[in-house]
């Protein structure tokens, strides 16, 4: 085995470290997660406990004004709040692995691109000798499959359109935008894939007339795959474990074309 060689499988299986090092992270942030929420969730059970056992669950909390509110309705509400914290710090975990995630795989593609480049002799390279850092992972695609003679499909691969949906949200949220708009039909697309996406409200066209008639006009509006939606990252910490699988399958898939059109 030539330095060439030995230098091309050292590039190749750093991802797989890299990716063996998230999976473990993962692993570790779940189970230190759920231990938080099960604590909270004691103390939520103990607390409601001691409040139906002494009589006071079912009376109500201001006799004179708020007859239909019970001390123990608001001391659920009160006592839920950890919940909303540990729901709003799991959606800020998935956020942050995502772009971890997409930056391993965006720095994969364009590693993998120089690669061909020096295997196919190539002069131009994938960044055509533009100056400043080339990490566009889609110009790397495009230029595997042109030197290769599409020899390289990286399109084809079972998860590159799904990984493709998922750089438009690693891009949102690289920028601080934790909320952002995607249309019905690429929300679907994500979801169809791994439920990654809460819709919120539609968004509205502007209206002369109104708030309230925007609202109104949009609710006889049929939901269409163009409706748009303000959108944020769910809060179930357990969907990094798809967000992980997703991408090693898709670097694995790659990795194999990469060897196959090379092996001899």
């Amino acid at each position: 085995m030539d330095f060439d060689q030995i230098l091309e499988n050292l590039e190749l299986g750093l991802i797989d470290t890299e990716f063996e090092y998230l999976e473990k992270t993962i692993e570790k942030l779940i189970n230190s997660y759920l231990q938080n929420f099960q604590e909270e969730d004691d103390k939520f059970k103990k607390a409601i406990d001691d409040l139906r056992q002494s009589g006071e669950y079912d009376e109500p909390l201001e006799p004179d004004h708020s007859k239909d509110i019970t001390c123990g309705q608001m001391m659920e509400y009160q006592l839920s709040e950890p919940f909303h914290d540990l729901e709003n710090f799991s959606s800020i975990i998935i956020e942050s692995l995502l772009i971890k995630h997409l930056a391993y795989i965006e720095r994969f593609l364009v590693k993998l691109s120089f690669l061909v480049q020096k295997k196919e002799k190539q002069i131009i390279p994938p960044n055509q000798n533009i100056s400043g850092v080339f990490t566009d992972m889609l110009k790397a695609v495009e230029y595997i499959n042109l030197v290769t003679q599409g020899g390289i499909k990286v399109k084809e691969t079972k998860n590159w359109k799904i990984i493709k949906l998922l750089r438009i949200l690693r891009h949102q949220l690289a920028h601080g935008e934790r909320s952002f708009i995607l249309k019905e039909g690429v929300v679907d697309d994500i979801n169809r894939e791994i439920s990654l996406v809460k819709k919120g409200s539609q968004v509205l066209n502007n209206s002369s007339q109104g708030l309230a008639q925007a609202f109104y006009e949009a609710s006889q509006q049929p939901i269409t795959s163009k409706t748009e939606w303000h959108c944020t990252i769910c809060d179930d910490i357990n969907i990094l474990k798809e967000l992980n699988k997703i991408c090693i399958d898709f670097i694995k898939d790659v990795k194999e074309l990469f060897y196959k059109q090379y092996s001899s």
